[in-house]
């Protein structure tokens, strides 16, 4: 939590600790210097959270920046700098950087007059800052000496008569000059200690500033920001103007932005006060040099020249405005033109402005606001700029000063910015100035339509999603109606035409297109219709771009559908994919090839009747080719599917259903387990199998699938590593199959056997690369595919031979369970929620994995219905899978912890937060002895139970299950746990092992674990952890007294380990011992435990004595270690 009294308590303890170590001048004490380092540290982490928030600590100024700044004070007093140590130097620093922050915070100014004012420092600053600029030292301490200095001179004394060996202004001017030229924050503070001296004696300002070489860019910024800042503190009466502007004219800037934002600023301050004076500069020059300036190739000279710009038309009045204004008009750059405008309005000036000119800016406004992205540089910069011209606009002009069709076309441009811009900061803008535009002016005389309505709809937080406001705000302001009449729907379409459908973002284009074809319906009628034929001509055209001909392609086929009736347009729109074909338009790149398969797509769904009239065209390039033009798609579609890009691939395969016939499933079938072909072409076919119709499904689906088994068998099988990605694709085709067929009356048992196969082989799949484990991408849709297919066993699919389904059902849930055991993170956390969809009965449809596949679409987040949210397991479902039978119940009721932590993982991984309810299951007795009958059988199982046996070991089952099991069980557990659970899973073996031992539920030798406990340096503290809870477990519960003796040895060990926490659980167990089971223990001198009864009360001293020793032995070793 952070709060300002902690940062001042740390800066109250900084000042203590540093003004005990000054004055004691104990050099060698590097505790206290790392204390308050230490203590410096913590406060610029506080700080850096306070800039955020300024306001929380912005009264607490004097508490914080008075106990630095004294100690800076209480140095220069005490010491001479001459002699002083690197140590005390080292303090300062700190402590100066730390004022730089609070500079960041509390601005230079406020920081300065904080300091002590006192004359008497004068001299003893100068002297500190000339000898840490002959120790070069760093420049945070002298920052804070030289703004210190500078507060220090505006005294309101004359400086020579302070000046005992008339050197100390010239040592001022000096140290000025010397810091103007350096690279760093000094050049800043010494800026402000020039400019503050000058106004104390401005008749130097010649003398001084002529004496400069401005040879680099650093002098000439130091110079320009001290001229800058004197400017401001002077006043007209006491500045020579025409020196200050000789000084300025004098300084290049053609090859430093810096330097010429700079320089516009200060000569804006020179001629403002040269305005005042009786012998004024030639304001003229200064006019065509920010006019110049506003075509700067540098945003930050375009502003300053703007502002500079506003300013000065505040002091010339209203027809020199007006003027400005008239030659502004003319320029090129829209960003420097809204700008200057906007500020000279602002200004006030323009009171009266002509309708002429008012027209004039608001088409300025207007084309500033629809740039072309990529004409110009800055687009974002360009409309924030027209935005604000129209804010300018809203709160300067009155309302007679716009007619109702300029307020119209403004208010329709704003709500085009704030639906339409690709930047959230640039919705933002125009959503701010369409509110001030709407405010003022929308409910005055002639009132702008549905204002009230669209100040609602667009407002700060509703444009903050793009996707929403193409997809639902869009469709909103198109739906408004004022007086029957629609003022913004063919607004918003033709922006989206001219300027959106076309634009160099891919989402920007298609997005466009969706929201062409979504407010259709609200425009007049055939408004986009009659401009189709006009795109189709362009898209043959050599001149259009790529971009161009995929945005006209994504708009054929979002209307596609609204222009049946048009017999013309329509013969036109089929002639498209043959046309593309023939002027080879695929050579443009995947995106139009896949534009042309979604339009095959579109052309079967909606106009399959014309394609039959259709005659046969010609598509060859050199000799005629005559075909039928759904040969010419066959032709496309085939070719698309052999295409490397995945959305090519997609696209032609969504388009394969229309096409589809034996020959070419047979094609298809073969290619998949042919060897040689090329991987994109066996991806691509793959697929295909995975977009079939259903009906056609149905009568091949023995084809199909043995197939898709084969290929998958074909490709594991190679000598050489197989294509991971074909294989995920066949998956994901099968589990498409599995959703088409599930209706069936009777499926091929040898079906589910091969399924079984091919999923026992894909879920052991470890194949990798340099990208790493390719092979956890097949494992997981393996395991996807086995969730969706269990689903429909239980539901869907209907068999007679139910002690086979009951075996392919246990056979898969084997899988599943496995995975639930992954040691990558990904595999196992998506084991996990398969199981809980299992456990819940929800189903996982192919489309789920598909999307996750094809689309990187997290299926978890988008549940398709809310019932997903909270998994309820139903009392009946037992029944529905009564073949798993009691092991399947044991595995809920056990492991509700493992599920419960399981969640955790889903959680953290960002799926969907479950809730989970378990009701109607058998006793926990029940299921537990079926799992020990299993234990023999099933390794897995083996694995699994103390995998929960572990995790359960703090959990409220503790009781029941040290109950359940019986000596057998517990042995059998710690031996198969001895021989493969502690070099597979080691942490939870050793929880297991201690839930067992501390019940007394292990009878056997389990001694050859005690060569896998040794005191080794492993870093890993959870298994360390884990070894001595088990050590001491068996301390104390273990009936073998050899053991007991071993594990003693190995705990005393651990009391001389590296690690102060290893070492310190080693002592909190030992301490503990004696209050548990009735049992002590006495440390003898040669570290040996001897258990000790303590029945008799006479022992209980003895207990005590042991504690104590316990205790001084374990903290004599650490002072060892």
């Amino acid at each position: 939590m952070h709060s300002s009294e902690s940062l001042i308590e740390l800066i109250n303890n900084i000042n203590v600790d540093s003004i005990n170590y000054l004055n004691n001048r104990k050099f060698s004490d590097e505790t206290l210097i790392s204390d308050i380092i230490h203590n410096v540290q913590q406060c610029h982490k506080l700080l850096n959270h306070f800039l955020d928030n300024p306001s929380h600590i912005a009264n607490k100024h004097p508490h914080i920046l008075r106990p630095l700044q004294s100690l800076i004070e209480f140095t220069i007093q005490k010491y001479n700098f001459v002699d002083i140590e690197s140590e005390v130097l080292v303090v300062l620093e700190h402590i100066s950087e730390l004022i730089y922050d609070c500079s960041k915070i509390y601005r230079v100014r406020k920081l300065i007059t904080s300091f002590n004012n006192d004359i008497i420092y004068i001299e003893p600053v100068i002297t500190a800052i000339e000898l840490l600029i002959a120790r070069k030292s760093s420049w945070t301490l002298l920052y804070t000496l030289t703004l210190w200095l500078s507060l220090l001179i505006m005294v309101p004394l004359n400086l020579e008569k302070l000046d005992n060996d008339g050197n100390l202004c010239k040592r001022i001017v000096k140290l000025s000059l010397y810091g103007l030229e350096q690279p760093d924050k000094i050049r800043d503070s010494c800026s402000f200690l020039l400019s503050y001296y000058l106004t104390k004696e401005c008749y130097k300002f010649s003398d001084i500033f002529s004496s400069i070489k401005f040879s680099n860019e650093f002098i000439k910024i130091g110079a320009i920001s001290t001229i800058k800042r004197f400017l401001k503190l002077i006043t007209s009466e006491t500045i020579d103007v025409q020196s200050v502007n000789k000084i300025l004219n004098s300084i290049d800037f053609s090859n430093n932005c810096t330097t010429h934002k700079l320089y516009l600023s200060a000569k804006c301050r020179l001629m403002l006060l040269s305005l005042l004076t009786d012998n004024p500069l030639d304001v003229s020059e200064y006019v065509g040099e920010l006019v110049s300036g506003l075509e700067s190739q540098f945003n930050v000279i375009r502003w300053v020249a703007a502002k500079s710009l506003g300013r000065l038309s505040k002091r010339l009045g209203n027809d020199v405005a007006l003027e400005i204004v008239s030659y502004i008009l003319n320029l090129t750059s829209s960003h420097g033109k809204c700008l200057a405008i906007g500020e000279i309005i602002r200004s006030g000036q323009l009171t009266d402005p002509s309708k002429d000119l008012v027209d004039q800016i608001i088409c300025v406004g207007i084309a500033s606001l629809n740039v072309k992205p990529r004409s110009v540089k800055n687009v974002c910069n360009v409309i924030d700029s027209a935005c604000f011209l129209f804010w300018s606009m809203a709160i300067t002009f009155k309302p007679y000063h716009f007619t109702f069709d300029q307020k119209i076309l403004i208010v329709q441009s704003l709500v085009n910015s704030c639906l339409f811009e690709i930047s959230i900061n640039s919705r933002r803008t125009a959503s701010a100035s369409l509110q001030e535009f709407l405010g003022r002016l929308g409910s005055t005389a002639n009132p702008i339509p549905n204002s009230l309505e669209i100040a609602t709809m667009l407002d700060y937080y509703s444009i903050h999603n793009q996707i929403h406001t193409y997809t639902q705000l869009s469709l909103d302001i198109a739906n408004l109606s004022y007086h029957g009449k629609n003022y913004y729907s063919t607004s918003l379409v033709d922006h989206l035409l001219k300027y959106k459908l076309f634009h160099y973002n891919l989402n920007t284009r298609i997005m466009s297109s969706m929201c062409i074809s979504n407010i259709h319906h609200f425009l007049p009628s055939n408004y986009v219709i009659v401009m189709i034929p006009d795109y189709i001509g362009d898209l043959y055209k050599p001149d259009k771009t790529a971009i161009e001909k995929h945005g006209i392609l994504l708009l054929i086929n979002s209307i596609i559908r609204f222009s049946t009736d048009n017999d013309e347009l329509v013969s036109e729109i089929c002639l498209i994919p043959a046309n593309a074909e023939k002027m080879m338009l695929f050579k443009l790149g995947d995106l139009i090839r896949q534009e042309i398969c979604n339009l095959i797509n579109n052309i079967f769904d909606t106009i399959p009747n014309k394609l039959k009239q259709m005659e046969k065209i010609n598509i060859g390039r050199i000799r005629p080719k005559l075909l039928h033009i759904v040969d010419v798609y066959n032709k496309i579609i085939l070719d698309s599917l052999k295409s490397f890009s995945l959305n090519v691939q997609i696209s032609a395969a969504q388009s394969l259903h229309h096409i589809i016939n034996d020959d070419i499933i047979q094609n298809l079938c073969n290619t998949i387990q042919a060897s040689g072909q090329s991987v994109n072409l066996l991806r691509g076919n793959s697929i295909a199998l995975g977009y079939l119709p259903k009906q056609f499904v149905q009568n091949n689906y023995r084809i199909l699938l043995k197939s898709l088994f084969n290929a998958i068998f074909i490709d594991i099988d190679r000598d050489e590593m197989g294509d991971v990605q074909f294989r995920q694709y066949c998956l994901v085709s099968i589990a498409s199959i599995f959703d088409h067929i599930y209706d069936i009356q009777s499926i091929d048992i040898d079906i589910f056997n091969c399924l079984i196969d091919v999923l026992d082989r894909t879920c052991n799949d470890y194949d990798k690369d340099e990208r790493g484990d390719v092979g956890s991408w097949t494992r997981e849709i393996s395991l996807e595919v086995i969730a969706s297919i269990i689903y429909k066993l239980n539901n869907k699919i209907t068999y007679d031979d139910i002690e086979s389904i009951r075996r392919i059902n246990f056979k898969l849930l084997y899988s599943i369970l496995g995975s639930c055991l992954e040691r990558l993170e990904r595999v196992r956390s998506r084991s996990l929620w398969l199981l809980h969809c299992i456990l819940s009965n929800t189903n996982v449809t192919s489309n789920d994995i598909k999307d996750r596949v094809y689309y990187n679409k997290n299926y978890e987040m988008y549940p398709s219905n809310s019932e997903k949210r909270c998994i309820y397991l139903p009392e009946n479902f037992a029944d529905k899978i009564s073949y798993i039978g009691n092991y399947l119940s044991s595995i809920i009721k056990i492991s509700r912890t493992v599920i419960s932590k399981s969640l955790g993982i889903v959680t953290n991984k960002q799926y969907l937060n479950v809730g989970l309810r378990l009701d109607g299951y058998a006793s926990i007795e029940t299921a537990f002895n079926t799992v020990s009958i299993l234990l023999t059988d099933n390794e897995f199982v083996i694995k699994s139970l103390y995998k929960i046996t572990s995790l359960l070991a703090t959990t409220e089952y503790q009781k029941t299950l040290s109950m359940l099991i019986n000596y057998e069980i517990g042995n059998n557990i710690a031996s198969k746990i001895i021989s493969i659970g502690i070099s597979d899973f080691p942490i939870d073996s050793l929880l297991a092992l201690e839930f067992l031992i501390i019940n007394d539920k292990v009878t056997i030798d389990i001694t050859p674990i005690f060569d896998k406990l040794t005191c080794d340096e492993i870093k890993d503290y959870s298994y360390l952890k884990a070894k001595i809870a088990l050590l001491l477990s068996m301390l104390i519960s273990h009936s073998n007294s050899h053991n007991r003796l071993h594990s003693a040895n190995i705990l005393l060990k651990y009391l001389t380990h590296k690690y102060p926490t290893i070492r310190q659980l080693v002592v909190d167990g030992l301490v503990l011992l004696p209050f548990l089971n009735q049992k002590i223990i006495d440390l003898s001198n040669d570290f040996e435990f001897k258990l000790i009864n303590i029945d008799n009360p006479d022992e209980l001293s003895k207990a005590d004595n042991a504690i104590e020793t316990i205790r001084n032995c374990i903290l004599d070793n650490i002072r060892v270690v």
